[in-house]
């Protein structure tokens, strides 16, 4: 089989065994029928032990994985990858276009067609199997070049290494196909190069024939530039593959450039390859090495192999014979009576039975595989003919073609299954809303229990914890079903009412019939628009959207007769509402003016006040001045002056605003926040102000020194002059002494400092004492007196009965009576947990 695949050259891809077998799935059986030959050869003889075979079995083995690797790379590509690949395309994956959009860039930046890439790649493999230098070494960039920016595409960057899309995927998977094949064939060289035979050996006619089969040379320097050709290769591959899947997709879609594609068809670009993969580095190894066991197995039965070779005369051809050895081994093996002619013709017997059986095992296990892969095929082929009859079902109908049985799947009874279920999981919704809501309830009592008896028993906050936990985990997927109901429920009705509108249904026939009048009127209405020259002001537009018209009713001169109507009735009630505003206006100026008027007579009383104090809180401002530099001390003199001065000139300015003819919206807004400033500053005027006098408050009315002072209170109490001075002014009773003796007798500072060194009032007495002794009385508290009489009748015995006195067990009983009675455990407070 390998002669006629050598021979077949360029057309491999179509050749095929005398049972239409394609040629890999023959060299595999072949490959595979000698490895079992050899394997029971083994187990059953002593050839394990002979020298050199078991690096011959081992390099034998390799060749027959690397055949494996090819039956596997063609079988998964058409199971898995050809499937995957039409099912994302198809659905226009976007990760799946995005890495092919990319795919097909990485391709393109190459600047010539892969086949022109291949060429080159193989004149430099010619040039270095003839010992040429080779000078333009560009080509091997370009493809390295090639293959980092290919592995960037399929690994992706490191952002994406923890979730890999459906593009990377397909093309990892596409790409893992390839790299095992390359691993297996890395695994025979090695195993190859490892070979340790006489090099005379190569004479003989099988390992002869077999090298020259070989259109490769596997050095060091060639074997970089091989697998640079065969990644492009690669890449041709999947290119073209791609580019049928897209063009099948176009098709189905109804799109123009599209073409259909089989199977058979689709899987071209992978039997390409393997063909080329084949012909150029495959063939050849595996008769090589089984010329070699055959020498060996020769060698070992008693023929000096190496001497034969050496003393025969090779001749002009320069090769020994295998079958030559082979039958001088037999002879000799039968003169030294190692088997007898019998045996030799039984061996031969089960040799054949053994291949036969291994042939009809190995035909079973090909159906079955092709059964599966045809059963796959039909199954897609159904599903795409289903989306074709189901897309154009009504064009079908109309020309008069029959429904194709091959479309197991009806689209009438698909629907109705689909309303059907879509109802059944609307049905319960109500009752599993209700069901839910006292599920609520009851987890929430639940809940509240739980956490009181944890206030009381801290041993059971982990069962809490517990419970909370598995409350929220079930509301969490409670929301997460309804959710996900919905989302089927909508789309189970999307695609009912799509199909009711999109076939030639009664509903889908009104429906497009009024969408064409629409657009009919809707033309219509441009045309007319377009026609006319006339153009809408804005007080045009104000008036139909303030009096729209009704329905059928047309904007003539009746209409806006009564639009002219309307709008002069509005106008007369507004005239009536101003003019009654403005009266209202005047009304209330003339009651601010007298307001004003008044204030301004309480404003003047209180600056005749303030006249009398004013020199004296100046004095002590210098005072303060003069102590403390020119920092003012929070809650001093100064402060206090500044505070005053703003007050006055807000005041006087509010009272300008309120009474001014020029009335404003800003105005009277900005008049009444100063107001309402001004309220909340006069508490604070004039206690600031009786702040700075001593206190004048005693003890004895149960205020204590640090109690808050207000004015009103300070006008209510006596005044007191004990060491409690206000603090804004305790630097200058100090000096108070020389102020009196300083200051006239007629002035205000005589009389006010007069007033603040004179004694305080004696203390109001508030002790209850006897008339008669004048002994001071303590008062009793009746609630102690209860609880200490209380007390004396447990102590007595006497407490559940005054009139009988009990014992010390008979107390300690009754008292343990009421710990355990029901009526009393009844009226506990439930918070208390008193059953923990």
């Amino acid at each position: 089989m390998e002669g006629a695949a050598a021979g077949a050259g360029d057309r491999l891809m179509d050749l095929t065994s005398r049972d239409g077998d394609w040629f890999l799935d023959e060299l595999c059986s072949m490959s595979g029928n000698v490895i079992q030959f050899l394997h029971m050869l083994k187990l059953n003889t002593e050839v394990g032990s002979i020298d050199k075979f078991p690096s011959l079995h081992q390099a034998l083995t390799a060749t027959h994985s690397v055949y494996i690797s090819l039956h596997e790379l063609n079988l998964n590509f058409r199971t898995i990858i050809l499937p995957e690949a039409l099912k994302t395309i198809q659905s226009q994956d976007t990760s799946v276009c995005g890495a092919l959009e990319t795919l097909e860039k990485i391709l393109s930046e190459v600047g010539q067609p892969l086949d022109k890439l291949v060429a080159q790649l193989e004149m430099l493999h010619r040039n270095a199997i003839m010992g040429i230098e080779n000078e333009n070494m560009e080509t091997l960039h370009v493809v390295r070049k090639m293959q980092q920016q290919f592995m960037s595409l399929v690994e992706g960057t490191e952002s994406e290494a923890t979730e890999m899309t459906s593009g990377q995927m397909l093309l990892m998977g596409f790409n893992g196909l390839f790299t095992q094949l390359d691993n297996e064939f890395a695994e025979l060289l090695e195993a190859f190069d490892a070979l340790r035979v006489p090099d005379v050996w190569r004479k003989v006619d099988a390992v002869r024939d077999a090298k020259s089969m070989q259109l490769s040379s596997f050095s060091m320097s060639t074997q970089g530039m091989l697998s640079s050709m065969f990644f492009v290769k690669r890449l041709q591959a999947m290119q073209e593959f791609f580019h049928m899947c897209t063009q099948f997709a176009a098709t189905l879609q109804g799109l123009e450039g599209g073409s259909c594609y089989d199977d058979e068809q689709m899987s071209k670009p992978i039997k390409k390859f393997i063909a080329e993969y084949v012909r150029k580095q495959v063939i050849g190894f595996p008769s090589q090495i089984l010329g070699y066991i055959l020498c060996v197995l020769v060698n070992s039965l008693g023929v000096n192999v190496t001497a034969e070779i050496e003393l025969k005369d090779v001749g002009a051809e320069s090769k020994m014979p295998l079958e030559e050895l082979c039958k001088k081994a037999v002879d000799t093996c039968l003169r030294n009576r190692q088997f007898q002619h019998t045996d030799f013709t039984r061996a031969g017997a089960l040799t054949t039975s053994q291949d036969t059986a291994w042939r009809r095992h190995d035909l079973a296990r090909r159906l079955d595989s092709n059964i599966e892969f045809v059963k796959a095929s039909l199954q897609r082929a159904q599903l795409q003919l289903a989306r074709l009859q189901w897309l154009h079902e009504d064009v079908f109908v109309q020309a008069g073609r029959h429904h194709n049985q091959m479309v197991m799947p009806n689209r009438a009874t698909i629907m109705s299954e689909m309303r059907k279920s879509m109802q059944s999981l609307v049905g319960p919704e109500t009752t599993l809303m209700a069901c839910q809501a006292r599920y609520s309830i009851s987890e929430s009592s639940i809940l509240q229990r739980l956490r009181w008896a944890a206030g009381a028993n801290p041993s059971l906050n982990l069962a809490l914890q517990q419970f909370e936990e598995a409350s929220a985990f079930r509301k969490q997927v409670c929301e997460d079903e309804i959710k996900w109901s919905q989302e089927i429920v909508n789309l189970c009705q999307g695609i009912l009412h799509m199909e009711a509108l999109r076939t030639r249904t009664p509903e889908a026939v009104s429906s497009d019939t009024g969408f064409i009048t629409l657009m009919s009127k809707c033309s219509e209405s441009c045309m007319i628009a377009a026609s006319a020259s006339s153009s809408v002001s804005e007080l045009e537009v104000l008036l139909v959207s303030s009096w729209p018209p009704a329905e059928d009713q047309l904007m003539d001169s009746q209409w806006l007769q009564g639009a002219l109507s309307d709008i002069t009735d509005q106008v007369a009630e507004v005239k009536k509402k101003v003019i009654s505003l403005k009266s209202d206006l005047e009304t209330a100026k003339d009651e601010i003016r007298s307001e004003v008027q008044n204030i301004r007579s309480a404003l003047t009383v209180h600056h005749k006040l303030m006249s009398d104090i004013r020199t004296i809180l100046k004095s002590m401002a210098k005072q303060e001045e003069q102590e403390y530099g020119e920092q003012v001390l929070p809650g001093g003199i100064r402060q206090y002056l500044n505070l005053y001065k703003n007050f006055s000139e807000n005041f006087t300015t509010a009272l300008k605003m309120v009474i001014s003819d020029d009335i404003t919206k800003d105005g009277m807004s900005e008049a009444s926040a100063l107001l309402s400033d001004l309220k909340n500053q006069v508490t604070e005027i004039y206690d600031d102000l009786v702040n700075l006098a001593p206190p004048l408050l005693t003890s004895v009315d149960g205020t204590s020194d640090s109690d808050p002072m207000n004015f009103a209170t300070a006008l209510k109490k006596p005044i007191e002059s004990k060491d409690m001075a206000s603090p804004a002014i305790k630097p200058l009773l100090l000096h108070q002494k020389d102020l009196l003796m300083n200051t006239p007798p007629g002035s205000p500072q005589s009389g006010l400092l007069a007033k603040l060194a004179t004694p305080s009032m004696k203390k109001i007495d508030k002790i209850t004492r006897d008339p008669r002794t004048g002994k001071a009385i303590q008062e009793r508290n009746s609630y102690a007196v209860g609880v200490w009489r209380r007390v004396k009748m447990k102590l007595d015995g006497r407490d559940p009965d005054i009139n009988k006195r009990l014992s010390v067990a008979e107390q300690v009983d009754n008292v343990i009576k009421e710990a355990t009675s029901t009526d009393n455990l009844a009226v506990l407070y439930e918070g208390w947990t008193p059953w923990v």
